[in-house]
Protein backbone atom coordinates (compact mmCIF):
# COMPACT_ATOMS: atom_id res chain seq x y z
CA UNK A 1 0.00 0.00 0.00
CA UNK A 2 2.55 2.67 0.91
CA UNK A 3 4.73 2.01 -2.77
CA UNK A 4 1.65 2.93 -4.19
CA UNK A 5 0.93 6.07 -2.42
CA UNK A 6 1.95 9.51 -4.06
CA UNK A 7 1.53 13.11 -3.16
CA UNK A 8 -1.75 13.59 -4.50
CA UNK A 9 -2.84 10.30 -3.17
CA UNK A 10 -4.80 10.52 0.50
CA UNK A 11 -4.50 7.53 2.20
CA UNK A 12 -6.32 6.65 5.50
CA UNK A 13 -4.61 3.76 7.38
CA UNK A 14 -5.05 2.02 10.43
CA UNK A 15 -1.46 2.04 11.76
CA UNK A 16 -0.52 0.45 15.04
CA UNK A 17 2.09 2.21 17.48
CA UNK A 18 2.78 -0.86 19.30
CA UNK A 19 3.47 -4.56 17.68
CA UNK A 20 4.69 -7.49 18.64
CA UNK A 21 6.37 -10.99 17.25
CA UNK A 22 2.87 -13.32 16.31
CA UNK A 23 4.94 -15.77 18.12
CA UNK A 24 5.04 -14.15 21.75
CA UNK A 25 3.31 -15.78 24.28
CA UNK A 26 1.32 -13.57 26.54
CA UNK A 27 -0.42 -14.10 29.88
CA UNK A 28 -4.26 -13.26 29.84
CA UNK A 29 -5.94 -12.14 32.95
CA UNK A 30 -7.24 -15.05 34.17
CA UNK A 31 -3.50 -16.58 34.16
CA UNK A 32 -4.36 -18.75 31.18
CA UNK A 33 -1.31 -17.96 28.01
CA UNK A 34 -1.37 -18.02 24.02
CA UNK A 35 0.75 -16.64 21.57
CA UNK A 36 -0.62 -13.05 20.47
CA UNK A 37 -1.54 -13.95 17.43
CA UNK A 38 -4.19 -16.16 19.05
CA UNK A 39 -5.55 -14.02 21.56
CA UNK A 40 -9.21 -12.65 20.87
CA UNK A 41 -8.94 -8.94 19.78
CA UNK A 42 -6.16 -9.63 18.17
CA UNK A 43 -4.63 -7.85 15.11
CA UNK A 44 -2.14 -8.29 12.51
CA UNK A 45 -0.34 -5.12 11.34
CA UNK A 46 1.88 -6.56 8.55
CA UNK A 47 5.29 -7.25 8.60
CA UNK A 48 8.13 -4.66 10.47
CA UNK A 49 11.43 -4.64 11.14
CA UNK A 50 12.09 -5.99 14.52
CA UNK A 51 14.74 -6.07 17.25
CA UNK A 52 14.85 -8.46 20.35
CA UNK A 53 15.80 -7.44 23.84
CA UNK A 54 17.28 -10.64 26.50
CA UNK A 55 17.84 -9.93 30.02
CA UNK A 56 19.50 -11.36 32.92
CA UNK A 57 17.46 -14.37 34.16
CA UNK A 58 16.54 -15.11 30.51
CA UNK A 59 13.28 -13.53 29.35
CA UNK A 60 13.82 -11.79 25.71
CA UNK A 61 11.17 -10.08 23.71
CA UNK A 62 11.29 -9.91 19.91
CA UNK A 63 9.27 -6.38 19.14
CA UNK A 64 9.44 -2.88 16.88
CA UNK A 65 11.59 -0.16 17.77
CA UNK A 66 8.43 1.76 19.10
CA UNK A 67 6.86 -0.71 21.87
CA UNK A 68 6.99 0.48 25.24
CA UNK A 69 8.59 -1.01 27.94
CA UNK A 70 8.28 -0.53 31.83
CA UNK A 71 11.27 0.25 33.12
CA UNK A 72 10.00 0.04 37.06
CA UNK A 73 9.27 3.87 36.85
CA UNK A 74 7.85 4.54 33.65
CA UNK A 75 7.10 3.25 29.67
CA UNK A 76 10.00 3.68 27.43
CA UNK A 77 9.97 3.01 23.56
CA UNK A 78 11.82 0.00 23.02
CA UNK A 79 14.30 1.83 20.85
CA UNK A 80 15.60 4.09 23.45
CA UNK A 81 16.47 1.17 25.85
CA UNK A 82 20.68 0.29 26.03
CA UNK A 83 22.30 -2.60 27.04
CA UNK A 84 22.88 -2.20 30.91
CA UNK A 85 19.27 -0.40 31.20
CA UNK A 86 17.00 -2.40 33.51
CA UNK A 87 12.86 -3.54 32.61
CA UNK A 88 10.07 -4.85 34.52
CA UNK A 89 9.79 -8.48 34.34
CA UNK A 90 7.38 -11.01 35.57
CA UNK A 91 8.96 -12.88 38.90
CA UNK A 92 6.24 -15.01 40.13
CA UNK A 93 1.90 -14.64 39.87
CA UNK A 94 0.26 -17.21 41.76
CA UNK A 95 -3.08 -16.84 39.51
CA UNK A 96 -4.18 -20.22 39.04
CA UNK A 97 -7.89 -21.08 38.28
CA UNK A 98 -7.87 -24.73 39.40
CA UNK A 99 -10.35 -26.00 36.89
CA UNK A 100 -11.37 -29.32 37.73
CA UNK A 101 -12.47 -30.84 34.14
CA UNK A 102 -10.97 -30.12 30.90
CA UNK A 103 -14.32 -29.83 28.68
CA UNK A 104 -14.62 -29.63 24.78
CA UNK A 105 -16.48 -31.89 22.23
CA UNK A 106 -14.97 -35.40 20.40
CA UNK A 107 -15.88 -36.41 17.02
CA UNK A 108 -18.59 -39.38 16.44
CA UNK A 109 -20.54 -41.13 13.75
CA UNK A 110 -18.71 -43.52 10.39
CA UNK A 111 -17.21 -39.65 9.22
CA UNK A 112 -16.62 -38.09 12.10
CA UNK A 113 -19.78 -35.71 11.28
CA UNK A 114 -21.35 -35.49 15.02
CA UNK A 115 -19.61 -33.46 17.65
CA UNK A 116 -20.49 -34.75 20.97
CA UNK A 117 -19.88 -32.98 24.60
CA UNK A 118 -17.06 -34.53 26.52
CA UNK A 119 -15.35 -33.97 29.99
CA UNK A 120 -12.26 -35.36 31.38
CA UNK A 121 -10.95 -34.75 35.40
CA UNK A 122 -7.96 -32.71 35.77
CA UNK A 123 -6.31 -34.84 38.49
CA UNK A 124 -2.69 -35.61 39.28
CA UNK A 125 -2.90 -38.67 37.17
CA UNK A 126 -3.66 -36.85 33.93
CA UNK A 127 -1.65 -34.19 35.33
CA UNK A 128 1.20 -36.57 34.84
CA UNK A 129 0.02 -37.77 31.58
CA UNK A 130 0.22 -34.94 30.39
CA UNK A 131 4.01 -34.31 31.23
CA UNK A 132 4.97 -37.77 29.44
CA UNK A 133 2.79 -37.19 26.21
CA UNK A 134 4.35 -34.08 25.85
CA UNK A 135 8.03 -35.05 25.76
CA UNK A 136 7.94 -38.44 25.14
CA UNK A 137 4.84 -39.23 23.38
CA UNK A 138 3.08 -39.49 20.02
CA UNK A 139 -0.06 -38.08 19.26
CA UNK A 140 -0.72 -37.76 15.44
CA UNK A 141 -4.30 -37.66 13.53
CA UNK A 142 -4.74 -41.02 12.27
CA UNK A 143 -2.22 -42.85 14.20
CA UNK A 144 -2.20 -44.83 17.85
CA UNK A 145 -1.44 -42.99 21.19
CA UNK A 146 1.98 -43.95 21.80
CA UNK A 147 4.62 -43.49 24.69
CA UNK A 148 8.33 -43.86 23.98
CA UNK A 149 10.97 -44.79 26.74
CA UNK A 150 13.76 -46.71 28.07
CA UNK A 151 12.73 -46.21 31.55
CA UNK A 152 11.25 -48.99 33.47
CA UNK A 153 9.67 -46.44 35.96
CA UNK A 154 8.13 -44.18 33.74
CA UNK A 155 7.03 -46.93 31.90
CA UNK A 156 5.51 -48.42 34.39
CA UNK A 157 3.28 -45.52 35.52
CA UNK A 158 2.53 -44.09 32.42
CA UNK A 159 0.59 -47.87 31.51
CA UNK A 160 -0.54 -47.68 35.22
CA UNK A 161 -2.09 -44.01 34.87
CA UNK A 162 -3.79 -45.10 31.63
CA UNK A 163 -5.44 -47.97 32.90
CA UNK A 164 -6.91 -46.47 35.95
CA UNK A 165 -8.09 -43.23 34.58
CA UNK A 166 -9.17 -44.65 30.68
CA UNK A 167 -9.60 -48.55 31.15
CA UNK A 168 -6.90 -49.22 28.30
CA UNK A 169 -3.75 -51.77 29.14
CA UNK A 170 -0.93 -50.59 27.19
CA UNK A 171 0.68 -52.70 24.55
CA UNK A 172 4.04 -53.03 25.15
CA UNK A 173 6.58 -53.17 22.12
CA UNK A 174 10.19 -53.64 22.36
CA UNK A 175 12.70 -50.71 20.79
CA UNK A 176 16.13 -49.89 20.96
CA UNK A 177 17.11 -50.58 24.54
CA UNK A 178 13.13 -49.27 25.70
CA UNK A 179 9.32 -49.78 24.90
CA UNK A 180 6.80 -48.62 23.32
CA UNK A 181 3.54 -48.35 24.58
CA UNK A 182 0.62 -48.37 22.21
CA UNK A 183 -2.70 -47.48 23.86
CA UNK A 184 -5.21 -49.45 21.51
CA UNK A 185 -8.50 -50.30 21.53
CA UNK A 186 -10.68 -51.70 18.46
CA UNK A 187 -11.05 -50.56 14.85
CA UNK A 188 -13.98 -48.06 16.50
CA UNK A 189 -12.86 -44.54 16.61
CA UNK A 190 -14.91 -43.93 19.31
CA UNK A 191 -14.39 -46.59 22.26
CA UNK A 192 -11.01 -44.69 23.23
CA UNK A 193 -11.20 -42.58 25.78
CA UNK A 194 -7.96 -41.82 25.72
CA UNK A 195 -7.87 -40.46 22.08
CA UNK A 196 -11.01 -38.38 23.37
CA UNK A 197 -9.26 -36.84 26.20
CA UNK A 198 -5.72 -36.08 23.87
CA UNK A 199 -8.40 -34.40 21.64
CA UNK A 200 -10.14 -32.02 23.85
CA UNK A 201 -7.08 -31.04 25.44
CA UNK A 202 -5.99 -27.72 23.94
CA UNK A 203 -2.34 -28.22 21.93
CA UNK A 204 -0.21 -25.58 20.42
CA UNK A 205 2.92 -26.50 19.11
CA UNK A 206 2.91 -29.83 21.52
CA UNK A 207 2.11 -27.78 24.91
CA UNK A 208 -1.17 -28.44 26.44
CA UNK A 209 -1.95 -24.97 26.93
CA UNK A 210 -4.72 -26.09 29.65
CA UNK A 211 -1.90 -26.73 32.25
CA UNK A 212 -2.12 -22.44 33.04
CA UNK A 213 -5.65 -23.17 34.16
CA UNK A 214 -4.56 -26.26 36.33
CA UNK A 215 -3.74 -25.62 40.32
CA UNK A 216 -0.61 -24.73 41.58
CA UNK A 217 0.10 -28.24 42.31
CA UNK A 218 -0.84 -30.03 39.44
CA UNK A 219 1.05 -27.44 37.09
CA UNK A 220 4.46 -28.32 39.01
CA UNK A 221 2.93 -32.61 38.52
CA UNK A 222 2.90 -31.86 35.05
CA UNK A 223 6.16 -30.08 34.78
CA UNK A 224 8.09 -32.78 37.21
CA UNK A 225 7.21 -35.82 34.21
CA UNK A 226 8.48 -33.14 31.72
CA UNK A 227 11.59 -33.10 32.97
CA UNK A 228 11.64 -36.67 34.02
CA UNK A 229 11.15 -37.37 30.29
CA UNK A 230 13.00 -34.95 28.45
CA UNK A 231 14.56 -33.37 30.91
CA UNK A 232 19.19 -33.07 32.46
CA UNK A 233 19.13 -32.76 36.05
CA UNK A 234 22.72 -32.54 37.59
CA UNK A 235 26.29 -30.47 37.88
CA UNK A 236 28.35 -29.00 35.82
CA UNK A 237 31.96 -27.73 36.11
CA UNK A 238 30.48 -27.61 40.10
CA UNK A 239 27.43 -25.70 39.11
CA UNK A 240 23.73 -26.73 38.68
CA UNK A 241 23.05 -27.76 35.38
CA UNK A 242 18.65 -28.30 35.02
CA UNK A 243 17.23 -28.00 31.30
CA UNK A 244 14.76 -29.39 29.70
CA UNK A 245 14.93 -30.22 26.02
CA UNK A 246 12.12 -28.77 24.17
CA UNK A 247 10.68 -29.31 20.29
CA UNK A 248 10.72 -26.21 18.98
CA UNK A 249 10.69 -22.02 19.78
CA UNK A 250 7.27 -21.80 20.81
CA UNK A 251 6.94 -24.82 22.62
CA UNK A 252 10.11 -23.74 24.75
CA UNK A 253 8.22 -20.27 25.63
CA UNK A 254 5.46 -22.07 26.86
CA UNK A 255 7.43 -24.03 29.26
CA UNK A 256 9.65 -20.51 29.90
CA UNK A 257 6.16 -18.46 31.15
CA UNK A 258 4.72 -21.56 33.03
CA UNK A 259 8.14 -21.46 35.42
CA UNK A 260 7.91 -17.85 35.61
CA UNK A 261 4.59 -17.95 36.55
CA UNK A 262 5.97 -20.20 39.64
CA UNK A 263 8.85 -17.86 40.22
CA UNK A 264 11.47 -19.50 38.34
CA UNK A 265 13.56 -17.97 35.55
CA UNK A 266 14.74 -19.30 32.65
CA UNK A 267 16.91 -18.82 29.82
CA UNK A 268 15.61 -20.55 25.97
CA UNK A 269 18.61 -21.95 24.54
CA UNK A 270 18.94 -22.34 20.61
CA UNK A 271 20.94 -25.53 19.48
CA UNK A 272 22.56 -28.22 17.02
CA UNK A 273 22.65 -31.21 17.33
CA UNK A 274 25.23 -33.37 14.74
CA UNK A 275 23.84 -34.66 12.14
CA UNK A 276 20.43 -32.78 12.37
CA UNK A 277 19.00 -30.63 9.78
CA UNK A 278 17.10 -28.21 12.18
CA UNK A 279 17.76 -26.58 15.60
CA UNK A 280 16.45 -28.03 19.30
CA UNK A 281 15.66 -25.67 22.09
CA UNK A 282 16.86 -26.40 25.62
CA UNK A 283 15.26 -24.45 28.39
CA UNK A 284 17.89 -23.91 31.12
CA UNK A 285 17.27 -22.74 34.85
CA UNK A 286 18.81 -18.96 35.47
CA UNK A 287 22.07 -19.48 37.69
CA UNK A 288 21.93 -18.87 41.01
CA UNK A 289 20.42 -20.27 44.44
CA UNK A 290 17.13 -18.91 44.19
CA UNK A 291 16.13 -20.08 41.02
CA UNK A 292 17.35 -23.97 41.62
CA UNK A 293 15.32 -23.52 44.90
CA UNK A 294 11.74 -21.85 43.68
CA UNK A 295 12.42 -24.73 40.91
CA UNK A 296 12.43 -27.79 42.96
CA UNK A 297 9.57 -25.80 45.61
CA UNK A 298 7.41 -25.77 42.63
CA UNK A 299 8.41 -28.82 41.00
CA UNK A 300 9.18 -31.34 43.97
CA UNK A 301 12.19 -33.63 43.50
CA UNK A 302 12.06 -34.98 39.92
CA UNK A 303 10.65 -38.63 39.62
CA UNK A 304 13.23 -41.41 38.61
CA UNK A 305 16.59 -38.47 39.19
CA UNK A 306 15.63 -38.06 43.25
CA UNK A 307 19.26 -38.71 44.11
CA UNK A 308 20.42 -36.19 41.47
CA UNK A 309 18.23 -33.53 42.68
CA UNK A 310 19.35 -34.12 45.70
CA UNK A 311 23.06 -33.77 45.32
CA UNK A 312 22.11 -30.39 43.51
CA UNK A 313 20.41 -29.02 46.19
CA UNK A 314 23.34 -30.16 48.95
CA UNK A 315 25.45 -28.20 46.74
CA UNK A 316 23.46 -25.05 46.68
CA UNK A 317 23.48 -25.19 50.29
CA UNK A 318 26.99 -24.81 50.10
CA UNK A 319 26.98 -21.47 48.57
CA UNK A 320 23.85 -19.68 50.01
CA UNK A 321 25.81 -17.02 51.69
CA UNK A 322 27.98 -16.32 48.58
CA UNK A 323 24.36 -15.56 46.12
CA UNK A 324 22.96 -12.13 45.69
CA UNK A 325 19.01 -11.81 45.27
CA UNK A 326 19.25 -11.04 41.57
CA UNK A 327 15.27 -11.00 41.33
CA UNK A 328 14.15 -9.18 44.27
CA UNK A 329 10.26 -8.22 43.64
CA UNK A 330 10.46 -4.43 42.76
CA UNK A 331 6.55 -3.86 42.48
CA UNK A 332 2.84 -5.47 41.79
CA UNK A 333 0.49 -5.58 39.13
CA UNK A 334 -3.48 -5.08 39.05
CA UNK A 335 -4.03 -8.67 39.09
CA UNK A 336 -1.34 -9.36 41.35
CA UNK A 337 1.53 -10.52 39.60
CA UNK A 338 5.07 -10.19 41.09
CA UNK A 339 7.32 -8.08 39.27
CA UNK A 340 11.02 -7.35 39.40
CA UNK A 341 13.99 -5.26 37.71
CA UNK A 342 16.47 -7.28 35.36
CA UNK A 343 19.05 -5.64 33.63
CA UNK A 344 19.33 -5.57 29.46
CA UNK A 345 22.11 -7.93 28.21
CA UNK A 346 21.62 -8.42 24.54
CA UNK A 347 20.03 -6.21 21.90
CA UNK A 348 19.82 -7.62 18.60
CA UNK A 349 18.33 -6.84 15.22
CA UNK A 350 16.66 -9.86 13.84
CA UNK A 351 15.03 -8.45 10.72
CA UNK A 352 11.37 -8.58 9.81
CA UNK A 353 8.63 -10.53 10.89
CA UNK A 354 4.57 -10.99 10.70
CA UNK A 355 3.47 -8.57 13.78
CA UNK A 356 0.23 -8.11 16.05
CA UNK A 357 -1.25 -6.10 18.60
CA UNK A 358 -3.68 -6.57 21.25
CA UNK A 359 -5.33 -4.43 23.72
CA UNK A 360 -6.07 -5.45 27.38
CA UNK A 361 -9.31 -3.75 28.34
CA UNK A 362 -9.18 -1.66 31.27
CA UNK A 363 -5.55 -2.33 32.39
CA UNK A 364 -3.26 -0.64 30.55
CA UNK A 365 -0.56 -3.05 30.44
CA UNK A 366 0.08 -6.98 30.28
CA UNK A 367 2.66 -9.54 30.30
CA UNK A 368 4.30 -10.68 27.27
CA UNK A 369 6.85 -13.07 27.45
CA UNK A 370 7.48 -12.65 30.43
CA UNK A 371 7.98 -8.30 30.05
CA UNK A 372 5.57 -6.43 31.62
CA UNK A 373 5.01 -4.00 28.28
CA UNK A 374 2.61 -1.26 27.12
CA UNK A 375 -1.12 -1.62 25.45
CA UNK A 376 -1.18 -1.79 21.91
CA UNK A 377 -3.44 0.96 20.12
CA UNK A 378 -4.57 2.23 16.73
CA UNK A 379 -3.82 5.90 15.35
CA UNK A 380 -4.86 6.99 12.23
CA UNK A 381 -2.98 8.80 9.47
CA UNK A 382 -4.19 10.51 6.57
Amino acid sequence: LLADWTPSSRVLLNCSRQCLDGDTVILNRDGTACRIKDAPGAWQTGVQPVRRLTLYGGASITCTDNHPLFNGTRYVEADSVKVGDYLSVLAEWDCWAGIEQICGEVARGNNGQKMVPASFPVNENTSRLLGYMMTDGSNRPGQSIKFTNNRQEYLEEMAGIVEEEFGIVAKWYPKGKGFDLLFTTTKRRDDNALMDFMRVVRWDERFPTNVFAFSRRLAGEFLNRAFAGDGCIGLKKSCPDIFLSCKNLVHARYCQLLLRKLGVPATVKREWMVKCTKPFYRLCLASGVAPVEKFFAAVGLIFGKEDRCQRVLKYIRTCRQKQIDHYKISHEGADGEKFCLCRVVKIEAVGERLVWDIEIPDKGWFVAQGLQVHNSGKSAIA
